[in-house]
């Protein structure tokens, strides 16, 4: 993963950005986690602070239905699971080990608003393709993705339709 992490506080500190750690950090999207048989976004997000510290945030999104709601409700549900992580807050020690220090809640603006929500565009160019530089491969992969994702929303969380009593 490339990128930033932005805290509103952080160690005392109000408002400080840091880099994201290519080496320490990934991103595994939408696996199945097999004692549960449910899909998950796994994150490892890994940073070093001004002062020479390495921190680690681990967490995963459970990406399931959580209310019995249609329409709005589960819209509000689907996009609520894509953009909230709760996770476990890592120091680095001397040792090389994982010292836990706290609990974090971090909030993907990607969707927070409509103005986000129309900037498709804009989201899917945030993906890097890797393997070619042909741009017609490149658009195929970033549908590919889109679609992958759609259909994964839709069998889900299908949000437009009632849901139906099984007798």
């Amino acid at each position: 993963m490339k990128g930033s992490i932005r805290f509103a506080r952080f160690q005392g500190r109000d408002n400080v950005t840091f880099a994201l750690d290519e080496r320490s950090s990934l991103f595994n999207y939408l696996i199945v986690n097999r004692a549960s048989g449910e899909a998950e976004m796994r994150y490892r997000l890994g940073f070093v602070s001004d002062d020479g510290a390495a921190y680690v945030f681990e967490g995963r999104k459970y990406m399931q239905k959580t209310g019995s709601g249609t329409g709005a409700a589960a819209v509000r549900d689907l996009l609520g699971d894509y953009t909230t992580l709760y996770c476990h807050v890592y120091k680095q020690t001397p040792a090389g080990g994982l010292e836990e220090i706290g609990l974090a809640y971090l909030k993907f603006r990607t969707f927070e608003d409509i103005a986000a929500v129309g900037n498709l565009a804009g989201f899917l160019g945030s993906f890097q393709i890797t393997g070619t530089t042909d741009p017609m491969l490149q658009l195929r992969a970033r549908m590919r993705f889109l679609a992958f994702t759609a259909q994964f929303a839709q069998r889900e969380y299908d949000p437009l339709s009632p849901p139906v009593a099984i007798p």
